[in-house]
């Protein structure tokens, strides 16, 4: 089962690559790519010695990462709802860490929607305060920004 879980690893991050490329082509037009094609997952090129595509590194990495990911939450929790909820917010972080390692940007509609969505996770689901909720998020753009300005 845990060789399952390795392979939908893997085909979320292959399935990131498209997903990354489509909102890169909506969320910045000034960003000039070329046509996507379809391509299989970085595992078989490596299998068949063809390393010459672009961001190989980093689509391998990620498919990497991503399968031992997922056998560490199924061999962890199993097969629980919490695998699974665990599992979409990796993909929702490896798809933004995909988009800032290709293409140097993190498109606004990603960031406030996990805001959105952390704020009613932390308040409706796991009932914690909304002055906790607002430090933690005070403090996180502290270190964001002050990592910003010192470059």
């Amino acid at each position: 089962m845990i060789l399952v879980f390795a392979l939908l690893g893997i085909a979320t991050a292959w399935l990131l690559h498209p997903i990354s490329e489509y909102l890169i082509r909506i969320g910045s037009p000034e960003v000039k790519r070329a046509p996507f094609r379809w391509r299989a997952p970085m595992l078989v090129h490596l299998f068949r010695q063809q390393r010459e595509i672009a961001n190989f590194q980093i689509e391998l990495g990620i498919e990497l990462v991503s399968a031992g990911v997922f056998m560490l939450l199924y061999a962890i929790h199993g097969i629980t709802a919490l695998s699974l909820w665990l599992m979409v917010i990796y993909a929702f972080f490896a798809l933004i860490a995909l988009m800032d390692f290709r293409h140097r940007i993190v498109l606004n509609i990603l960031t406030y929607s996990g805001l959105v969505i952390a704020l009613v996770v932390n308040v409706l689901l796991l009932q914690q305060s909304l002055a906790s909720i607002l430090i933690g998020g005070i403090f996180g753009f502290v270190i964001f920004y002050g990592a910003a300005t010192l470059r």
